[in-house]
């Protein structure tokens, strides 16, 4: 008996070419995301997804119920204090026995932390050469001066590879040369720039307000400058709407950015051209 196979079977489709063997485009079938998972198809075995370990977490809190001694100064440890553990020799600490600020607390509870008794650097994974261990002021790593390429211990400030970031820019570079970690005349920290930025900051081109760098060729947020100041600030660090803008934009319009009118804390004051009180406020209110 001769078998013949219907039609539909053997009717040929406007793509007649095999995407695989004996399959092709007109009846190609989608494929869920378990079945892609056993490509190359028709070759690979089902198998199972590897598990998805959680990454170690630092403790930050004290069991209930426990009296516990900090490991660095022997005093109990409240409930209510700011304590974090290590990972190796599981004991708490008081984050400020640790120098641990409560910005840096943000990024080591991400990892498992490690005292300074257990930190080891982070590249070669060795506690020797104790003198050339430094750590990140961001996430309070361990690092070697020699696995990171660095011939001695900074002074100051010193952010790893992993944490290191350009404030201005957000790159991970420090461009033609190293990264500069800026402060105002007390001292206090306040962000860290690659070179080619702080070549504009050093100009003092830059937003008192959010102390971010701008170039007066190509400038692409809108800024206004302060009549009483002589500064740039950012429409959106003061508040400006585009109505506000535009009227600031006429001739006559003075504008007093949100610095001198006092509603914000001055954050860098080495840059501060801020002319003194009563010479040209007051010229301008005549002016005006």
């Amino acid at each position: 008996t001769q078998h013949i196979a219907p039609r539909s079977y053997t009717r040929r489709g406007r793509y007649p070419v095999a995407v695989l063997p004996g399959q092709y485009t007109d009846s190609v079938p989608e494929y869920t995301s378990e079945k892609m998972y056993t490509l190359p198809l028709n070759t690979a075995l089902v198998c199972s997804k590897a598990p998805v370990e959680k990454a170690p977490e630092t403790v930050t809190s004290v069991p209930k119920n426990i009296t516990v001694k900090c490991g660095q100064c022997s005093n109990d440890l409240g409930k209510s204090e700011n304590v974090i553990k290590c990972n190796k020799c599981r004991y708490y600490y008081h984050t400020k026995c640790m120098s641990i600020s409560k910005t840096m607390m943000k990024t080591v509870t991400r990892y498992a932390w490690d005292c300074s008794s257990c930190k080891t650097c982070s590249v070669c994974d060795s506690a020797d050469g104790e003198e050339s261990l430094m750590f990140c002021d961001i996430c309070d790593r361990g690092y070697h001066t020699y696995c990171v390429n660095m011939s001695a211990l900074p002074r100051g400030r010193w952010e790893c590879r992993l944490c290191v970031m350009c404030a201005c820019c957000n790159t991970n570079t420090p461009g033609d040369g190293n990264w500069r970690f800026q402060h105002n005349d007390h001292l206090k920290f306040l962000q860290t720039m690659c070179y080619p930025c702080s070549i504009y900051f050093d100009k003092g081109w830059f937003c008192p307000v959010c102390l971010k760098v701008f170039d007066y060729d190509a400038v692409d947020d809108p800024m206004v400058c302060c009549d009483f100041c002589d500064r740039w600030i950012h429409t959106g660090c003061d508040n400006i709407d585009d109505e506000h803008y535009t009227m600031l934009g006429e001739s006559g319009s003075l504008y007093k950015c949100i610095l001198c009118r006092g509603e914000k804390e001055e954050v860098y004051d080495k840059h501060h051209k801020k002319y003194k009180e009563g010479n040209k406020e007051n010229q301008l209110v005549e002016k005006s």
